[in-house]
């Protein structure tokens, strides 16, 4: 347990930008930062000017933050997108109303 905790309080110190436990020193996060704030403002901006019916097909975070629907209110995109069972739901959902941006 003190070995961890020296571990982890080196991480921190020598990495203080990613401060994330139960990674091995000076590694980056688990999970990844894919956009700058300007990129997601950007992003934002770009869902707003969805039509007012349409479905957001982008990332839920983006959906979320511009106040746009996601198809029947799905925020997992990857299940759907990815499992084989799951298909004939994806062909439901991206026919049920036009998706945007497409």
């Amino acid at each position: 347990g003190l070995l961890f905790t020296l571990a982890q309080s080196v991480a921190l110190v020598v990495s203080p930008e990613d401060p994330v436990p139960f990674l091995r020193p000076a590694s980056k996060q688990a999970w990844s930062v894919v956009a700058s704030k300007p990129q997601l403002q950007s992003e934002v901006a770009r869902a707003r000017r969805c039509p007012v019916h349409s479905f957001y097909s982008g990332p839920p975070l983006v959906a979320m933050l511009a106040a746009r629907e996601m198809p029947d209110r799905q925020p997992d995109q990857f299940i759907i997108g990815h499992a084989a069972l799951l298909q004939n739901v994806q062909a439901k959902l991206a026919a049920s109303r036009p998706l945007c941006p497409s």
